[in-house]
């Protein structure tokens, strides 16, 4: 393999074992993690069957960034209200990425918090 100026590319290595540390890419849910195995997309009516969650979503397309317009990278589509329920965008395509976990919104588990202490814990 050669990197851009022309060198060979290095993988990083555990210290103990000597193999290289490369993260697992997949198509995965982005609620829960499951596998996305299949070579097709997903039809719009397909779900993840651990978790139920619709699986062709914003939150699933490499097109997805939050710091664009509309959230997305692609001008040419529509906005989507909500990210994580099935739509019908032409340009969606499968995430390849590394699972980290699901992940929290920390500023709204803080928000909330302050709510129910304010509420007296209802």
């Amino acid at each position: 393999m050669h990197g851009i100026r022309g060198g060979e590319a290095k993988a990083r290595f555990r210290p103990a074992t000597g193999f290289p540390r490369f993260r697992r890419v997949t198509r995965h849910c982005h609620r829960c993690g499951w596998d996305w195995t299949f070579r097709e997309q997903p039809g719009r009516s397909e779900t993840c069957p651990q978790c139920r969650a619709d699986l062709r979503v914003c939150l699933n397309c490499h097109q997805h960034a939050r710091n664009y317009a509309n959230q997305c990278r692609d001008s040419r589509a529509e906005p989507v209200g909500d990210k994580d329920v099935a739509n019908f965008c032409e340009y969606f395509d499968f995430a390849r990425r590394t699972w980290a976990g699901a992940k929290g919104n920390s500023r709204e588990d803080e928000a909330r918090a302050k709510l129910k202490d304010l509420l007296g814990g209802l």
